[in-house]
């Protein structure tokens, strides 16, 4: 049984998804087997789980694999035999036909038109389920699906796309058809099956060319598209363009990205103030742009994983209180999605869940954000967000130690433990680092962030600011168990930071805002002194360098879930 230990009390992947999973799997609804509802909305005095015509077949793959990349990372086995409801859900939700996913008529919503967009979900949810299992039947569902998606499918030249009657249905627009490729991608890789490969191309050629009318020659959005719906084209392109090496498609996904994170704040909060989603899409687009050689951008990572996707989650009950909720129902153009055809008199709606329980059951769930504060409109603390901060931390994970032929190399500095060696950050209290291997090593790489660059950086007392080499300092024939003991200054600074918002579509700038940064931390937004519970970034406490510490117990996983 593993031992309990006291470590720093820092970022903590596994407690974070711990607390996650348990708000997936209370975002259910046993009377309607086990679908997940699509929010809760919490701006009003009575908060209430929010049922939406996507349940069936866009927010049930958010729960599958947000609950599968949650119990990866914390070693939870909590609620397993509703995980198991919830796959088997999915898997009826799949077309014998076609293997698309389709949305079922239901008391709350009527059926409607295959759309790309949750194509992209399901298939999403089946490559996770598949690696979490190894299940062979999700294999022959997805050669099925893909078959279908690459008949439907129309080629002109090296691109791909598909009718406008099919494009006009994709709920999150027409841009959103590029959120196909990613998955594309990669059940090509894991299948070796030529037609994903050749719709996954085509389709980041169609979307990235400035004639389709999606992005323009100098990489911003073009005819109004969604920003959140723009984001998820990159990582698809990017990951294409590696598996072709083509350069052009490289540098046309790294331009897209350069200017839609430039209406990102540096610590992550962007312009459609949907940070665990949108923050998940550039995370890994820059993920890419970082393995290609551009290490600047495991900065931007470390920072929006640090600050606006950590700061998304919903973990303070007292931020919700009843007499600053609004009486009767939050209404709205804006909002007009999330209730679709109920009348604004009513005073509840029907199916929704209104039980006292409400905000308890949220506790753990990631929600909209805005650059200073959580925002409680209707649904906003979504499925979707918790799904794809799970994401953001998992891939981070995945790429934080990677094996090569000679040892590995350490890419982020948290405190993270596999079977090669454990990681301990003392980060955001003082600038310590440690590594500590577990068996022989040749040659460990570990990447020297920009920040710590700001002084002498020491390793085990020894000075090797000078040692650094293409942003990497190396140890050559580390001995095992043998502590390695990073010191640097966690330097505190100020910046400023514009803001932009999202109305009608457009991106607009809307203020300048002092930021109070230790290393990559913020610790206090010094324009916005609002005493609202919803209020983020409540960290002054950590300007002073005393450790805080907690007791937990280790996970290491077992499986090989890797994206």
């Amino acid at each position: 049984m593993a031992q309990t230990v006291r470590r720093p009390k820092s970022l903590n992947f596994a407690k974070s998804a711990e607390k996650c999973l348990h708000h997936i799997i209370q975002n259910v609804d046993p009377d309607y087997d086990y679908v997940p509802y699509v929010g809760v909305t919490l701006g009003e005095k009575r908060p209430h789980f929010v049922h939406h015509r996507l349940d069936w077949s866009e927010v049930l793959p958010y729960a599958i694999y947000g609950a599968i990349l949650a119990r990866d990372l914390s070693g939870s086995t909590e609620g397993k035999k509703i995980e198991q409801k919830q796959r088997e859900l999915l898997l009826r939700q799949i077309s014998p036909l076609d293997s698309l996913i389709y949305t079922r008529k239901s008391p709350w919503n009527e059926s409607y038109p295959m759309c790309l967009w949750e194509q992209s979900r399901a298939l999403h949810a089946l490559l996770y389920w598949y690696m979490d299992s190894g299940d062979e039947r999700l294999m022959n569902i997805m050669s099925n699906m893909v078959n279908t998606l690459f008949k439907m499918s129309i080629q002109t030249g090296c691109m791909r796309s598909f009718s406008p009657d099919i494009i006009n249905h994709i709920g999150m627009g027409a841009i959103a058809l590029g959120e196909l490729i990613d998955p594309l991608i990669k059940y090509y890789e894991l299948s070796g099956d030529s037609k994903a490969y050749q719709l996954g191309l085509g389709l980041a050629y169609y979307c990235t060319d400035s004639k389709t009318g999606f992005f323009g020659d100098d990489g911003n959005i073009l005819d109004n598209q969604l920003y959140r719906s723009a984001i998820s084209v990159l990582s698809g392109v990017l990951r294409a363009g590696r598996l072709a090496n083509d350069q052009d498609l490289i540098t046309r996904g790294k331009q897209i990205h350069d200017t839609l994170s430039s209406y990102v704040t540096r610590y992550g909060a962007t312009p459609c103030t949907e940070p665990a989603c949108s923050n998940m899409e550039l995370i890994y687009s820059a993920i890419h742009l970082a393995e290609l050689g551009d290490l600047e951008y495991y900065d931007q990572i470390d920072r929006y994983i640090r600050n606006q996707t950590s700061e998304a989650q919903f973990l303070d009950e007292s931020e919700w209180d009843f007499n600053l909720a609004r009486n009767g129902r939050i209404l709205g153009k804006d909002f007009q999605w999330v209730f679709g055809e109920y009348p604004d008199q009513l005073e509840t709606l029907p199916y929704d869940y209104y039980g006292d329980d409400v905000i308890s059951k949220s506790i753990g769930g990631f929600l909209w954000t805005d650059f200073s504060e959580h925002r409680f409109v209707p649904a906003s603390l979504m499925l979707c967000c918790s799904g794809h901060a799970m994401r953001s931390y998992h891939l981070v994970v995945e790429k934080m130690v990677q094996p090569t032929i000679q040892g590995f190399d350490i890419n982020f500095h948290y405190s993270y433990e596999n079977n090669l060696v454990e990681l301990i950050s003392y980060e955001p209290y003082i600038g310590k680092f440690v590594i500590i291997p577990k068996q022989s090593c040749h040659k460990i790489r570990i990447r020297i962030p920009d920040y710590w660059r700001k002084s002498e950086i020491t390793v085990n007392g020894e000075n090797i600011t000078d040692k650094i080499s293409n942003g990497y300092y190396i140890i050559q024939n580390a001995d095992p168990n043998k502590e390695y003991v990073f010191k640097y200054l966690l330097d505190c600074y100020e910046t400023q930071e514009s803001v932009y918002v999202i109305k009608d579509s457009v991106i607009n700038y809307i203020k300048q805002v002092r930021v109070q940064w230790k290393g990559n931390t913020v610790v206090n937004l010094l324009d916005n002194q609002s005493q609202n519970p919803k209020r983020i970034y409540k960290r002054s406490h950590l300007i002073d360098s005393k450790v805080e510490y907690e007791d937990m117990i280790p996970h290491v996983s077992s499986k090989h879930i890797y994206w």
